[in-house]
């Protein structure tokens, strides 16, 4: 039925609300209730710019200040910390370290094919297999695994050469590169 057209009763519109009722919306729906579009030529700041005063001033307001309450289980989208381990490691920055002495040691270029870009670091020792021999369940025991940060178990790759190594191409590692036993 064309949404306009027909006039509803308050019976009518009772029997959508039981229908809807119970349904979630979706994550864009919901975060948009309440909202006035803001984007483009309805921002109140469309084609207008801020003067170089009015910059450093708002700088200076907000230098150093934590948005403490908006930050961690204050924050509208907290979700209980659920940030996973893997991601964890990732994002830390000892794993940039570790990642730059291996390309260091392999002189910035693929051991496969002598590419130059794009690299990755590649544990020959599967990362998912470390984790799981070493029990480790926690960011803490992952800096103090010596095997996940060893340098000897890493190897320089591009990322066409990594996608080879990857889920489903595990039995053609030594046949694809024959660098690692």
């Amino acid at each position: 039925m064309p949404i306009g057209i027909y006039k509803r009763t308050k019976e009518h519109g009772e029997n959508i609300s039981k229908a809807k009722r119970g349904k979630r919306t979706s994550h864009n729906t919901e975060f948009q209730k309440g909202h006035t579009r803001c984007q483009g030529s309805g921002h109140p700041m469309y084609h207008k710019h801020h003067t170089i005063e009015a910059k450093n001033k708002i700088r200076n307001k907000l230098l150093g200040k934590k948005l403490l309450d908006r930050a961690g289980d204050k924050h509208w989208n907290w979700r209980g910390g659920i940030t996973g381990l893997r991601t964890q490691i990732y994002n830390y920055e000892g794993t940039n370290s570790w990642r730059n002495k291996v390309f260091e040691r392999d002189n910035w270029a693929c051991q496969s094919c002598k590419s130059k870009v794009p690299l990755e670091a590649h544990h020959k020792k599967e990362f998912n297999i470390i984790i799981e021999t070493h029990n480790i369940i926690s960011l803490e025991q992952a800096l103090n695994c010596e095997e996940l940060w060893d340098i000897n178990n890493g190897i320089t790759l591009c990322k066409k050469c990594h996608g080879l190594t990857k889920k489903g191409n595990q039995s053609r590692n030594k046949q694809i590169f024959g660098l690692w036993d």
